[in-house]
């Protein structure tokens, strides 16, 4: 509704225009009288005029083109105003040459060409700022797409670096700096699309400074998420060593457990297999002439079998000549003096 009111006043004023131009002709012709000079003079200016007006639309129609070019239609909010765009830029694209001004024409006909090239000169003007307009349009729309763009962006990143700060807790980063530089610019962006949010409408000069205020805050969200991922990165690998070191002194521990259980069934095992009483039951080595044999592994009351067959028994027996009394291998039946 906006645009076509504008085309309609636009339309309106341009008729206006040459209307008054056509006036201002013939009065150049009733003024002018017989001076043919004069009429040359205001059909020269008349001219240069023109092709000054016709070349400073053909600049903004390859302004257009470029334009034309470089867009994407499904990046704009409303695609039709590329196809409108791509229109203006053909009917403005039609090279519009100035009329005679020779020497050889009345001065009635060169007051008319002069009038003639004044209208169109005005009508270039308003075509030209209809084709801007048209311009501009398009590149609104795509700035209002890239407003949406630029937001969704910017809300992906902080969700990012709200995850990350979760994942710092968890791995008991302390490096308070770093954190809190994160913490900081988190509250920032959220407030920026807090803003954004509540604005119901985005007027055209505004969106390019709302893109480019959430394209650096997310550009500063980028380098502390960087700084963060840099710093849970090397808390994880200082305690991955820390784990390896624990479960290598875990492990030594282990070791040493296992090889002083090994030394004890060792030590068992070769009290188990020490040499059996001497099976005549004379032993020399008894000072008190008993059948019998003390030993290390001699536990009172435990029995043995011989390589003979002949059953042992560990007793006590008071030793005559010390008085002391030890466990010692009997055989059984034997006396037990």
């Amino acid at each position: 509704m906006e645009r076509a009111r504008k085309k309609w006043t636009i339309a309106i004023v341009v008729a206006s225009v040459i209307l008054v131009l056509l006036l201002i002709g013939l009065g150049l012709v009733w003024f002018l009288g017989g001076d043919a000079q004069g009429a040359k003079s205001a059909c020269t200016k008349a001219s240069q005029d023109l092709t000054k007006q016709s070349t400073s639309l053909q600049e903004t129609v390859t302004q257009a083109e470029q334009v034309i070019s470089a867009t994407d239609a499904t990046q704009l909010s409303d695609p039709q105003l590329l196809q409108d765009l791509k229109l203006k830029s053909q009917q403005a694209g039609k090279v519009v040459k100035p009329l005679d001004c020779g020497a050889g024409l009345k001065k009635e006909q060169l007051a008319s060409n002069a009038s003639e090239m004044m209208a169109t000169t005005e009508k270039l003007a308003a075509q030209q700022a209809d084709l801007e307009d048209a311009i501009s349009a398009v590149e609104n729309a795509q700035n209002a797409k890239g407003l949406e763009q630029q937001k969704q962006e910017l809300t992906d990143t902080v969700k990012q670096g709200d995850d990350l700060m979760k994942q710092a807790e968890e791995a008991k980063v302390d490096d308070t700096a770093t954190l809190a530089a994160l913490s900081a610019q988190l509250e920032d962006a959220k407030r920026l699309l807090e803003q954004v949010n509540d604005l119901k409408q985005v007027s055209d000069d505004k969106v390019g400074e709302l893109n480019e205020s959430m394209r650096a805050a997310k550009d500063r969200l980028d380098e502390d998420i960087a700084a963060v991922t840099k710093a849970i990165t090397q808390k994880k690998e200082e305690q991955a060593k820390k784990d390896a070191e624990e479960q290598l002194k875990q492990l030594e521990q282990q070791r040493l457990e296992q090889e002083r259980q090994a030394s004890e069934r060792a030590e068992q095992l070769r009290r188990s297999q020490s040499p059996s009483p001497d099976p005549s039951g004379n032993n020399g080595s008894n000072p008190n002439g008993t059948n019998g044999k003390k030993d290390a592994t001699c536990t009172v009351g435990s029995t043995m079998t011989d390589a003979k067959g002949e059953q042992w028994k560990c007793v006590t027996i008071l030793d005559s000549n010390t008085g002391v009394a030890a466990p010692t291998w009997v055989q059984e039946g034997s006396p037990q003096g």
